[in-house]
Order: C-alpha cells, then sequence, then structure tokens
C-alpha cells in the first residue's frame, strides 16, 4: 500500500514537472529579462539618451531613452508612445535601439508584426537582428504624438531553403505539448503496471 502511495504522489510530480517545462518552452516570453533602450543621433554610433529595465507585466518598466516617447516592453511585444515632437531631420539616424531581446525559449527574433498610427511609416526604417531592433524616426518622419506597437515573433533560425539541415522545422516536424504530455502518461502507466505485478 505504501509503494503505491509513493509511485502516485511521483507520478503526479512527474506530470506536474513536465506540463510546467511544456509551458515554458512553447510560450516564450521576455518578462524578467533586462531589456536596454537606447536612443540613437546622428547616426547608429551615438548614444544621446540610454535606459535599462527589468521586463515586467504592466507599464512599471516603461523606460524613457528620449524626453519625446516612452518605450513599454512586454513579453512578446513592445509599445512606443509618443508625445507631440518634431522628428523632421536629414541625418543618418534619429531613433531607437532596442538590446538584449533574447526570450526565455532561446530562440532569436525572427519577425516583427508593426501596428502604427505614424502617417508616414515605412517597414524600411526597422531593422533586426536575433536580438535587437533598431527603428529609425528620422528622415522626414513627423509626430504629432501617437504609438507604435511592436509584436515580436521569436523562433529557430535556420536556413529553411537548404533540405539536409537537420534543425529545419520542415523536414523535422516538432511535436506538440499535448502529444508529449500523452506519451509521458503512458510511459508512467506502463511503469506503473510493470511494477504492480
Amino acid at each position: 500500500m505504501e509503494k503505491g502511495v509513493v509511485m502516485h504522489f511521483l507520478s503526479r510530480l512527474l506530470v506536474s514537472m513536465f506540463l510546467l517545462l511544456s509551458s515554458l518552452m512553447a510560450n516564450a516570453t521576455l518578462i524578467g529579462d533586462v531589456v536596454t533602450a537606447e536612443h540613437l543621433f546622428p547616426d547608429q554610433t551615438s548614444v544621446i539618451g540610454s535606459s535599462s529595465k527589468t521586463v515586467l507585466v504592466g507599464e512599471l518598466d516603461t523606460m524613457t531613452p528620449f524626453i519625446s516617447y516612452g518605450v513599454n516592453v512586454e513579453a512578446g511585444s513592445i509599445l512606443m508612445n509618443f508625445t507631440p515632437s518634431l522628428w523632421n531631420t536629414t541625418t543618418a539616424f534619429n531613433g531607437l535601439f532596442i538590446d538584449s531581446l533574447n526570450d526565455s525559449s532561446g530562440f532569436g527574433l525572427l519577425g516583427i508584426i508593426v501596428d502604427t498610427d505614424i502617417s508616414n511609416w515605412s517597414e524600411s526604417r526597422l531593422y533586426f537582428d536575433a536580438d535587437s531592433i533598431w527603428i529609425n524616426l528620422g528622415l522626414g518622419t513627423s509626430l504629432d504624438g501617437g504609438f507604435l506597437n511592436l509584436s515580436l515573433n521569436f523562433g529557430p533560425t535556420v536556413d529553411i531553403s537548404d533540405p539536409t539541415d537537420d534543425s529545419n522545422p520542415a523536414s523535422v516536424p516538432e511535436p506538440s505539448p499535448l502529444a508529449l504530455l500523452f506519451l509521458g502518461l503512458a510511459g508512467l502507466s506502463i511503469t506503473r503496471n510493470k511494477m504492480a505485478r
């Protein structure tokens, strides 16, 4: 009887740990990471304002790298809110650099979806790599207050055109967390039945 109680406890503990790990791996997040926002002007090597914060849920971690806008990094998005300001410049770069965007899954930044009310916004003003973003607000951008919201897409950086690449998501499908859960439960059931004999 005591052996059965221990096995029951261990099986529940294993299932709980598996569910926790699955949820952490499946949901990329920046919560808890330290992110740096810098305002660059008149080029990408000149920092005129900087702010670093630990990413929290909500607006308590809003950074102000420059006086005319705030930057709020969330689990998978970045919101910039502008106060009325004139950005019409002819400099090479007048805008934001955000660094250390390493999410909990360990994957790099693959894509960004932009939502904004900047009338002359162009995707050519946005540059990014695996863990950094540059947003050029100069070169004729006129802001009367407003927002720029970036939805971040994290994932493995692989060459999907290369069929020999073992990390290619097209050639090696990732098992779903639900399928892994059922496999784990099946394994626990078989182990439990063998020990009961």
